[in-house]
């Protein structure tokens, strides 16, 4: 199975005060932590869905631009999908806003041993991402709209999902204060 990444990091931002694909934890912008973790998962290519004007990127990077991250995560995922090359045979869905997505978590979803077109990270009996989308199961982002992404897909279609275990889901940094709690526990972790 030849696996792509695809990083979601389109999104305008209006809870954080900005575009969170600009935004920095660690001296690293949230999107390059995302592309190393995928990057270190031996996922090929990386595809990362941005909003119009971030740069910055290395050219094993295959960047896409969403020209309207108004419009929602489900935009950026159809295009970013569109945008897989023909012969990857999945694509794992990262979120930009995820920037310290466990690599064991990551792992567990690509290694997964299932029968089923989609894979999902499942912790507390909720299940997010990473996602792991089979190709040929590519068109159900085209029934998606608004900012919801592939969780309505998700709980629509169980049957379709092979739940994959994991301790716990990565935050989502949504807010300021979001990424201030983040801050307050990376550093009492060390």
């Amino acid at each position: 199975m030849t696996v792509a990444a695809l990083v979601l990091a389109a999104g305008a931002g209006r809870r954080f005060g900005g575009p969170k694909a600009e935004a920095v934890l660690g001296g690293r912008r949230f999107v390059d932590l995302v592309i190393r973790s995928a990057s270190r998962a031996s996922l090929d290519p990386i595809v990362v869905v941005v909003p119009p004007g971030v740069a910055g990127f290395t050219d094993e990077t295959l960047v896409v631009e969403n020209g309207d991250p108004g419009a929602g995560l489900s935009l950026s995922l159809q295009l970013g999908l569109h945008a897989v090359p023909g012969w990857c045979t999945a694509a794992v869905i990262l979120l930009g806003d995820q920037p310290t997505v466990p690599m064991v978590n990551l792992r567990a979803v690509i290694d997964h041993q299932g029968t089923r077109p989609l894979r999902a990270a499942s912790a507390s009996g909720r299940l997010a991402p990473p996602v792991l989308v089979a190709r040929s199961h590519f068109a159900l982002a085209e029934t998606v709209s608004g900012d919801r992404g592939l969780r309505d897909i998700l709980s629509a279609h169980p049957d379709l999902v092979d739940r994959v275990p994991v301790a716990a889901h990565p935050p989502d940094i949504d807010t300021t204060a979001d990424l201030e709690a983040l801050l307050r526990r990376l550093e009492s972790d060390t």
